[in-house]
């Protein structure tokens, strides 16, 4: 069944009105049925006479107003006024009345008892036949039901339920307003208020107690807000403020994230914190959608500092995360349009000068910026899942790799990175079984996993965990970048990793600094006490080579071996041993 909106109300009552007044005059003749349409209608029926004056009503006229028929009999209907209309809107309704013989709209009376009575109203003149006017008929319905449905109607599509504050769709319309009345001296704040710890508190207190410190929270907004702007709330424990003649110094916005003292809910009062999320008009001169939004990112911004604080948005970081979303769509194709490839960079061993293995290094072959180096991309999807399709993508070329060159006698190992998030997850480790399979071939001492040092410290129990499944089915494992960690030598007896690969800053400049001499030295002498081998990133020439062999560490890798470089590269490099003078000239394989 349709249910009829208020305008379709109103045009079915009109209608109704219409007939009723259609019928008597139209059955006027037959006065026993004219009686009953008159007495049983639901409509209210007046009739006066030329003076105005009341000469009969309906018994719906008496239900709708309250008055008996007794009350009202030769009084003039202006009792009924409620006062809501000016004498214009009756003069006018009067001459519309005279001058085409009826009249219809709405208006607002008053019932017996006091109350409003909102009325569809239709008035018509009866002349005789000299065509003076001899009756008005007055025929009304009650709208109060109607007007308060659409009362209802309006409060659900504008306000909260729960709070009465208005709601998301209320708050865009204001924030519209503000921005259309804006002078071009004008500043206002658009803000986001979220409650810290919310979730923790409904599950202390129970629903119905959440709710009810919702509510005190709202008043409590509307009191500091008071009428320098509006509040709104717009889901959960999430509230929008709109504060007018607001900027960034304005000590407005840090009274609005001060705690919230609530009596009665607990023994001792009820202390609320919030996160508060602002951005400015017009220096963040968007639509009221994305003013919003912005703030809502700026909270979150805020909830990062701890909470209980407001945070600005800042435009620059919102094309950040634009850009950085680009690169995101982009690397995703480039991973299916095969735009990948990997680089090799050789580690030597410096005692006999053989070919070890080789790092396997990630490049992208850019359709229109060319060959892009990791440190380009690989910050922009890190802890996503396209870091880890990447992952993927480089641990099956890099077996796939391997394969051919053990195919093709060259018998060296890769070295594969791990980033943080697949070390510690079980998918990267079902992935390599799935890898291993697909290259039945290769022994698994020739694979070698690198993890970040600080990856490991982080969550030392996680790490610990993958590492030693990993070395459990014949992987090797290399601590990377190993000295940059906080208490890192604390841990290296105990972590179980194959090699520990001496970070290259340190490498770089241990000819000039003495300090990091002592490093790389120090590094090394752990490492072996605790029966680990040492690679050493970042060799520059063959002085540095010279000096860690002195030392005593096992493999070194650098420019001053060679560059990264593509795999048949390598092949072809290995076969002429391209090494600089110091080092072998034909260098045998492993």
């Amino acid at each position: 069944m349709k249910i009829p909106n208020q305008a379709e109300s109103y045009s079915t009552s009109s209608i109704i009105l219409e007939d009723t007044f259609q019928g008597i005059r139209q059955l006027a003749k037959n006065e026993q049925l004219a009686e009953l349409i008159f007495s049983e209608s639901q409509n209210a029926i007046m009739i006066t006479d030329r003076c105005n004056r009341i000469i009969d009503v309906n018994a719906a006229f008496e239900r709708i107003t309250g008055y008996t028929r007794r009350e009202v009999l030769h009084h003039n209907p202006n009792f009924l006024s409620s006062g809501r209309h000016t004498r214009a809107f009756y003069r006018d309704m009067w001459q519309s009345l005279v001058e085409q013989g009826k009249w219809r709209g709405e208006l607002v009376n008053r019932r017996k008892d006091g109350e409003l009575l909102p009325e569809l109203l239709s008035l018509f003149l009866l002349r005789d036949g000299k065509g003076d006017i001899t009756h008005h008929v007055a025929i009304f319905s009650d709208l109060t039901r109607l007007k308060k449905h659409a009362e209802e109607l309006h409060l659900a599509s504008h306000f909260d339920a729960l709070t009465l504050l208005p709601n998301r769709h209320q708050m865009l319309r204001r924030i519209r307003e503000a921005i259309s009345e804006a002078s071009p001296q004008t500043t206002f704040a658009v803000c986001v208020l979220d409650l810290d710890n919310f979730q923790q508190l409904n599950r202390q207190l129970g629903h119905r107690a959440a709710d009810n410190v919702l509510i005190a929270i709202a008043e409590k907004l509307r009191e500091r807000v008071g009428t320098q702007g509006d509040v709104a709330r717009i889901g959960g424990d999430e509230f929008a403020l709109l504060l007018h003649d607001v900027d960034s110094g304005d000590d407005q916005l840090q009274q609005m994230t001060e705690s919230f003292l609530l009596e009665g809910f607990t023994a001792t009062p009820l202390v609320i914190k919030a996160s508060m999320g602002v951005t400015l008009f017009p220096l963040d001169n968007a639509d009221p959608d994305t003013l919003l939004r912005h703030a809502d990112q700026a909270m979150y911004q805020a909830k990062l500092q701890g909470g209980n604080t407001f945070a600005f948005f800042d435009p620059d970081h919102e094309q950040k995360l634009k850009d950085q979303q680009a690169v995101r769509e982009d690397i995703t194709h480039a991973i299916k349009a095969g735009e990948f490839e990997l680089h090799f960079q050789p580690q030597v061993d410096t005692q006999s000068q053989r070919l070890l293995g080789a790092e396997a290094l990630i490049r992208w072959h850019h359709p229109k910026r060319g060959l892009v180096m990791p440190d380009q991309f690989l910050p922009q999807i890190s802890g996503t899942e396209i870091e880890l399709a990447l992952d993927t993508w480089v641990l099956n070329a890099a077996l796939d790799q391997l394969s051919k060159w053990h195919a093709d006698g060259l018998m060296i190992s890769v070295s594969i990175n791990a980033t943080p998030q697949s070390i510690v997850r079980e998918s990267f480790y079902k992935t390599l079984l799935q890898a291993l399979t697909a290259h039945p071939s290769l022994a698994p001492q020739f694979i070698c996993i690198e993890v970040l040092e600080s990856v490991a410290l982080d969550d030392l129990s996680a790490a610990t965990s993958m590492l030693n499944r990993l070395r459990e089915i014949g992987l090797q494992v290399a601590l990377d970048d190993f000295g940059t960690g906080y208490s890192s030598l604390s841990y290296l007896r105990n972590l179980p990793v194959d090699l520990v690969k001496i970070d290259r800053s340190f490498v770089m400049t241990m000819l000039e600094s003495a300090q990091d001499l002592a490093i790389v030295e120090s590094v090394t002498y752990l490492a072996k006490r605790f029966g680990k081998g040492v690679v050493a990133e970042g060799v520059e020439s063959c002085a540095h080579i010279d000096k860690l062999k002195l030392i005593g560490c096992d493999v070194v890798q650098g420019y001053g071996v060679a560059k990264p470089m593509p795999a048949e590269e390598l092949f072809a490099w290995s076969q002429t041993a391209g090494l600089p003078s110091g080092l072998m000239k034909n260098l045998p394989l492993t």
